[in-house]
């Protein structure tokens, strides 16, 4: 079964994660970039290990992309500069692994609409298959003078395809 995590994760400094939010838009432009596209993913794998992998995965890769955007943390987001980046997993476990936690009255209410989490039990391996990176970009509507965010989800390629991660 594919699952999707979404993330905001500190990377340990503000230079680092430049480097980071450097890197992957040059390597989708196909430019030379300061870091190459394995370090990328080992700086952001250590980075989420150091912060938690999580048990709460989604069926939905919109609803994980909110939470990686930040659009439920009421004091992390990621940022255009500092530490903080938004991250995307993306995740394949055997079908039966974890449970929907509304269902089994763990929880009373859904927290976003057609958020479709998958509780995984302590313990449970996911092979993360895929790794996206969010760069916010924060644009000035003309016509109402709201500031939106009109960021982007940049894909890593994980050298060697894919690792494990444990729950």
């Amino acid at each position: 079964m594919r699952l999707y995590r979404g993330l905001v994760v500190d990377v340990g400094s503000a230079g680092l994660a430049s480097a980071i939010r450097k890197a992957v838009v040059s390597h989708a432009r196909g430019e030379s970039a300061p870091l190459g596209e394995g370090e990328v993913a080992r700086f952001i794998m250590g980075a989420i290990r150091t912060n938690d992998i999580g048990e709460s995965w989604s069926v939905s890769r919109r609803s994980a992309e909110k939470f990686g955007r930040g659009d439920y943390a009421l004091d992390r987001k990621p940022t255009p500069r500092g530490k903080t980046l938004g991250v995307l997993l993306t995740g394949e476990v055997k079908e039966n692994a974890g449970y929907d936690p509304v269902d089994a009255g763990e929880e009373t209410w859904q927290m976003t609409m057609g958020e479709n989490e998958v509780r995984l039990p302590p313990g449970v391996q996911v092979k993360v298959v895929g790794l996206d990176v969010y760069i916010p970009k924060f644009k000035k509507d003309r016509y109402t003078g709201f500031t939106n965010d009109v960021g982007k989800w940049y894909y890593v390629p994980l050298v060697g395809g894919s690792f494990t991660v444990r729950v």
